[in-house]
């Protein structure tokens, strides 16, 4: 253990014993009106509150959601320092907890980060785009790998949406709405019905829309929701709740905008271009003419906006049969979901990208619960998932055309098992297992439209030789369309006159132009391959009731993500690994008016996949997935809750993070290098083009701050037969960066958001209506990047000041 993440570990043990010594001198009192109601979790499969907890976690209540206006999973992030949530086309996303997580959109690579929804695991990146925070009872996110409970592929955390069931013999429900700036209308709300003693319904909707935040109506908000329970209580012992929803996706949907190029030398030119012009904006396009593209060396072309869209369904079935017996639970989670998307997009930095995809997948799970002797509780079961993937993509890069197709089936068993020892009635040692056993297939076939300037290399013709040659006219090279098959690409080389003569050259085929400038190759790269892995996952804690008051705990727990398989190569991409050491305390101070809970973490990570253009086995230069990384993430979280007065809550919460990547080398080639650390050529491709090998080994991980606050004040004001609320609060982080190349364009700047918030509510609950202002900065901030070849550095952008009004009925 390095000596700095040793002194974080010596500053909390001494936190903790002096938070712990002060607990053992107050007395316990009766509650006060500065009394915490205390957040109920399940992050264990069994009902504790949060204090009582061993282990990182933050719970957001349903009341918070609602007043933050958090709708979707990357608003999450505003809430929890931890956490970063991007997306930058479709409806996909990135996440990334404490600078673990994976920085690609491709959906035939899982995601680290798990988000569970009502109980079922989500496969893939697509799941953040579920239409869920609404009607929830709250929100779990655990912080570092869950390899025992919750799988294999949670390596750096999950994110545990909890819906609101059924309650039986009770006609219930709330209606919400809000309007606000940039058009924006959020429509809630749900209601439960009793249909007999012992069963019960629930309703939910949710109806969002927002207009587009930039000028080409890009990066709006289109999603419906619909949610569907019903429970049925058979007798004291069993009970079945079988749950449904869907949600609906439209709009232009998320895109990225020109920020900027880099020159042959990789010098940064910024775009100079407004942040909310948008990817296809007059202005935008005018930037776009002026930028070069290899290998053909043309200006790239305009973009069309209304050839951007999104149209995407998720939709599920689950059920949660119970059995409780005298000696133990019983709980059975049979689920199936499906994902369709059409979605195209600005995102590669070139022209449009283009998602055909659909994904299902089915699990089960059995778990048993209850006691050994008097001593000893246990959790047990047996996982089973399996899923099919089908996927068109385009990525059409104007002078370079790729088009996957492809299919994907895997499967995923696992038994898993954890023991609580109660060594007295203050000590308890934890010990947790999981071996997993993964199986993955996957058929497809990459096809590749290269347009080169002159000859193939090494005749390539580059700048700026490339001028004389013509390549930069008008005219004289062809920018594809975006298309999704092979067949397609041909006929519209031929049709439109650019060549009649197709050679072939195994496995693929030559194109000359027929005007003499330059030549299409056309690359075919076929997979047809399988992977299998198995692993065990580990977790012992240690858990101290040092008074009524204060917890201790302390915990080792490892995880891994499956490797896996990808279009285009049969080589295949192993399996990455951490391990996780983590020293907290949880403590209830000041008569239970503050609430103080500290977390010291050591994360090792190894074998870190990182998707990039490298030189395969094959010695072939192409975009795939490969372990280059590991590195080391550290630090220490504090989140303080202080009742101040009956009327006054203030919070915080400090997050010290240092992530850094020991081991981190890429190896590439022309025109593919744009990464911006040590090189040493190491070898040549069999066309004579160099190869080399990158060292970026200390380099800041991406998304991850080195320091983040959270820092809110809130006061009620009683009169009458009502409350006003009054809410302030506001977060800082400081500088991280968003890609690996350490690129100028890739470095987010340190900025604070600030928000307000004013409700004025019954006293019983019954109603609330409110006005709110977020982000009154009023400034549209970085939130990621993508690293342009050679091409236009992307960026997108967040949301200026927004504000509205909001009310809530409940009945």
């Amino acid at each position: 253990m390095k000596l700095n993440h040793l002194s974080a570990s010596v500053a909390v043990a001494l936190l903790t014993h002096s938070v712990i010594a002060a607990a053992q001198e107050e007395s316990p009192k009766e509650s006060k009106p500065t009394d915490f109601e205390q957040i109920i979790v399940t992050a264990n499969f069994k009902e504790q509150s949060l204090q009582e907890t061993g282990m990182a976690i933050d719970a957001i209540s349903a009341d918070r959601l609602a007043k933050e206006n958090i709708t979707s999973a990357a608003e999450l992030a505003a809430l929890v320092p931890a956490l970063t949530i991007t997306n930058s086309g479709g409806i996909s996303s990135q996440v990334y907890m404490r600078g673990v997580g994976n920085k690609s959109n491709n959906n035939y690579l899982d995601p680290a980060i798990i988000l569970t929804y009502d109980g079922v695991a989500l496969a893939k990146g697509s799941a953040t785009a579920i239409g869920g925070f609404f009607d929830l009872a709250r929100v779990e996110v655990l912080k570092g790998p869950q390899g025992t409970l919750y799988g294999k592929n949670a390596t750096g955390g999950v994110l545990n949406l909890v819906p609101v069931k059924p309650k039986l013999e009770e006609t219930s429900g709330f209606v919400s709405g809000l309007l606000g700036n940039y058009g924006a209308s959020n429509i809630s709300g749900a209601i439960n019905l009793p249909v007999t003693k012992n069963s019960a319904i629930r309703i939910a909707a949710n109806k969002i829309s927002r207009d587009g935040i930039n000028k080409d109506g890009t990066n709006d908000d289109d999603r419906t929701t619909v949610r569907l329970q019903y429970l049925h209580e058979f007798s004291d012992e069993w009970s079945l709740r079988i749950a449904g929803d869907m949600t609906d996706i439209g709009g232009v949907g998320f895109n990225t905008q020109p920020m900027g190029a880099y020159d042959p030398d990789f010098n940064y030119i910024p775009s100079g271009l407004d942040v909310t012009e948008g990817p296809a904006s007059d202005a935008s396009n005018a930037y776009r003419n002026t930028v070069l593209s290899a290998p053909g060396f043309g200006f790239l072309n305009a973009i069309d906006g209304d050839e951007l869209y999104t149209d995407a369904t998720l939709k599920g079935l689950n059920a949660e049969l119970i059995y409780r017996g005298e000696d133990f639970t019983m709980t059975f989670i049979p689920a199936w979901r499906k994902s369709e998307q059409d979605s195209r997009f600005v995102g590669p930095g070139f022209n449009y990208g283009w998602w055909q995809n659909t994904a299902e997948q089915r699990s089960a799970e059995l778990r048993f619960a209850g006691m050994i002797g008097d001593d000893i509780d246990y959790i047990a079961g047996v996982y089973y998932f399996d899923e099919d993937l089908i996927g068109n993509n385009t990525f059409n890069q104007e002078f370079v055309l790729p088009l996957q197709d492809y299919t994907s089936s895997g499967t995923s068993k696992a038994v898993f098992g954890e023991l609580t020892f109660h060594i007295n009635e203050e000590m308890r040692l934890i010990g947790g297992a999981r071996f997993t056993k993964d199986d993955k297939e996957l058929t497809g076939e990459m096809n590749n439209f290269i347009t080169f300037c002159g000859g193939l290399p090494p005749a390539l013709i580059t700048p700026p030789a490339s001028f004389a040659q013509g390549c930069h006219i008008e005219g004289n090279l062809p920018h594809y369309p975006t298309l999704d098959t092979p067949e397609q690409a041909t006929q519209w080389l031929i049709d439109n006159g650019w060549a009649s003569n197709v050679i072939p050259i195994p496995p693929g085929y030559l194109i000359p132009l027929d005007n003499g400038i330059g030549q299409v190759l056309h690359a075919i790269n076929q997979t047809d391959t399988s992977y299998s892995d198995s692993e065990p996952t580990f977790k012992i804690s240690y858990e101290w009731d040092v008074s009524a008051d204060s917890m201790l705990y302390l915990t080792y727990s490892t995880g891994y993500r499956s490797g896996g398989l990808q279009p285009a190569t049969n080589d295949p991409y192993e399996a990455e690994y951490i391990k996780a050491y983590t020293l907290g305390a949880n403590n209830t101070l000041l008569d239970g008016s503050l609430q103080l809970n500290v977390e010291t973490f050591y994360w090792d990570y190894t074998d870190q996949q990182i998707s990039y253009f490298n030189v395969n086995a094959q010695n072939v230069l192409e975009n795939t997935t490969t372990n280059v990384g590991a590195s080391t993430n550290k630090g220490i979280d504090i989140d303080a809750l202080w009742r101040a007065t009956e009327n006054t809550t203030i919070t915080a919460k400090v997050q010290y993070l240092k992530a850094t990547y020991d081991d981190l080398k890429f190896t590439t080639s022309p025109p593919r290098h744009n990464i911006n650390c040590p090189m040493e050529v190491v070898g040549a491709l069999d066309d004579g083009t160099p190869v080399m090998e990158f060292e970026c080994s200390g380099s800041q991980s991406i998304y991850s701050p080195e320091w983040s606050y959270q820092l809110g004040i809130e006061h009620v004001v009683p009169f009458n037969t009502m409350n006003l609320i009054l809410a302030l609060d506001t977060r800082w982080q400081n500088d991280q960066v968003s890609g690996f190349n350490n690129l100028a364009h890739e470095n987010i700047a340190a900025y604070s958001t600030t928000n307000l918030n004013v409700t004025l509510e019954d006293s019983e609950g019954n109603w609330n209506v409110g006005i709110f202002a977020h982000n009154l900065e009023d400034k549209h901030r970085l939130t990621s990047t993508q690293s342009p070849l050679l091409g236009v550095a992307m960026g997108q952008y967040g949301l200026d000041m927004t504000y509205g009004i909001r009310a809530t009925v409940n009945f």
